[in-house]
This record gives structure tokens, sequence and C-alpha cells, in this order.
């Protein structure tokens, strides 16, 4: 009978297996932070950008709406041609822009809390203009004197604040009746005379609809601050949140340098930025700079800083 060759089976013992299974935890392990690393590394890199966008955002808004303050048709670039005193009801209007503290919030109709200067935004609405039919000089006669009659379909309320202009002169008035039948609106009485500047327009005038906007950080109702848009009709848009440490200067341009001299007036150049307390005439400032922190939300929030510089469109030369 042949022998039957037996072969003995091995194995991996204890001792072996406890090797093998510390070094994949300690791979494994490694494999985790890797991960972790790279996931928060991931989360920070979407944050940032977000906060990014926020402030392009942010910044593409302000200069798109200040870029328009001033503008009144094709009225040119000097600042004596423009008259806002009158009528009245229109004796708090400013040129282009203008910017009052926090404190005056409520005055101006926003009831949030707010946390920075509220600068405001003054421009005529382009697609609200009308042209009157024939020759008229404002009048504080009698109301049937103090009627412009329109050539096409009007768009506007008691109450609101036109503006009558060439493109020699503009004067702003206030609506105190409107007739859509024919086509007309009779303006509050003005202090003008045949003669006087800002009172005489041609057929060819235009009325339009003056537009405020009015900017300012204020609470959001999260526990948060969010940057504030409120329109004329009382609308109120958040545009961006997350928003802190504002602070707002405003570029002037008071004097002209003529012969090695300086000299009052303008020549478009900005000499310095000041705080709103520093402003002398808010028709010598012609741009504003923001300056703002923009965090992102959650417990690991990203801060950038940004500054934003917005020109004003039709800044005057005198």
């Amino acid at each position: 009978m042949l022998g039957v060759c037996r072969q003995r089976q091995q194995g991996y013992t204890l001792v072996e297996i406890m090797i093998a299974l510390a070094l994949g935890a300690i791979l494994l392990a490694a494999s985790l932070e890797i991960y972790t690393t790279s996931r928060a590394s991931w989360a920070d890199q979407r944050l940032g950008a977000v906060v990014v966008e926020n402030g392009r955002v942010m910044s593409q808004v302000l200069r798109s709406s200040f870029s328009n303050a001033g503008y009144y048709g094709c009225l040119p670039d000097s600042n004596d041609k423009l008259f806002l005193n009158k009528t009245s009801g229109v004796s708090g209007l400013f040129p282009y822009i203008h910017s009052a503290g926090a404190s005056s919030a409520s005055s101006l109709g926003i009831t949030r809390s707010v946390e920075s200067d509220i600068v405001t935004t003054y421009s005529v609405v382009n697609g609200t203009a009308v042209t009157i039919t024939q020759e008229h000089v404002l009048n504080g006669g009698d109301a049937d004197q103090r009627v412009l009659v329109f050539n096409s379909n009007i768009n506007f309320n008691v109450g609101d604040i036109v503006v009558l202009s060439n493109c020699n002169q503009a004067t702003a008035i206030q609506v105190s009746a409107v007739n859509s039948e024919n086509n007309s609106i009779t303006y509050s009485a003005a202090n003008c005379s045949e003669g006087d500047q800002g009172c005489t327009y041609g057929a060819s005038a235009t009325v339009m609809k003056l537009a405020t906007r009015r900017f300012y950080v204020a609470n959001n109702d999260r526990g948060g601050s969010s940057f504030f848009m409120k329109f004329e009709n009382g609308a109120e848009t958040e545009l961006i949140e997350g928003v802190k440490d504002v602070t707002f200067l405003y570029g002037v341009d008071a004097q002209t340098y003529s012969s090695g001299a300086l000299s009052v007036g303008s020549d478009g150049s900005i000499e310095q930025y000041v705080n709103r307390s520093n402003v002398i005439d808010w028709g010598d400032v012609i741009a504003v700079r923001f300056d703002y922190t923009l965090s992102s939300l959650g417990n690991n929030a990203v801060e950038r800083d940004f500054s934003t510089v917005a020109m004003i469109r039709n800044f005057r030369m005198n």
C-alpha cells in the first residue's frame, strides 16, 4: 500500500493579523484625513466664490445706479441750469445725490434698523417722458393757468415730482391734479414770471417723472445685516446679505487748478474723499466710495473686504 503524503496547512498567525489590521486602520485614517481636508478646502473655496460673486453684484448695482444720478434728459452739464426751488413740495431735492445719517431713517420712510449712511440718488425715469403741446410759462396763478397738456397718454399721479426739461434748462414741479381724459396735469404754484430762468418752456419740452432711490445697510430680520435699495414708491429690495463694517466716503470736486493756483470750481477730478459731515455742498460730490466686508453664512464663515467707487454720471463743471 502506497503511503499518503499529507501536506501541513499553514495560515496567518494572530499577531500577523493584528499587525495587518493596524496598518489598514492607519491607512484608512490617513485617507479620511485627506478626504476631510479636501472637503473643507472645497467648502472654503465655494463659500469664497459666493462671497466674491456677491461683491461683484453689489459693485455692479452701485455703479449702475450712481452713474445715472443727475440725469435730467438732455440738460447740459451746468449746475446753474437746474432749478429745484421754483415750486412748493420740491425744496428737499438735491441735484444728484444726498446722504443722511441712520437717525433719519424713519423720516425717510425706512422702518428697519439702519446701520450706515442713507444715500439717496435723484434722476428722471426716461420711459415716462411726454412732450407738452404748446409753449408754457410756469406761474403761480389760478389752477386753470397752471396746466400742462401733453401729446400722448400720461402716467403721473397727484403728489408726483416731475421734471420739465429741454436741452437748455430743467425745472422740478409737483403734480397737484391729473386729468387723464385730455392728458394734462396741474402743478403746484410756481414762483415764476415770464423772462425768469427756468420758467419758460417751448412745445418741444418734455416732462419726466423724478425717481429717488435710497441705499443703506440695515437688519434683515434673520439676525444679520443686508444692503438694501428702497424705491420712490416705497418698495424695498434686499440686494446682498452678510454685509458689515460699511463706510461711505464722498469724493469732492470743489476746486480747479490753473496757472499754479487753486480757485473755486470743478474740473472733474476728485480732490479728496470725506465723510458725510464734512460735505459742504452736495453739488460738489462726483463719486461715492463704499468700503465694506461681506461674510458668508454658516459656522465657518468666509469674509472678504471690498471697496467700490461709483462715479456720478452728470457731475457739474461750474
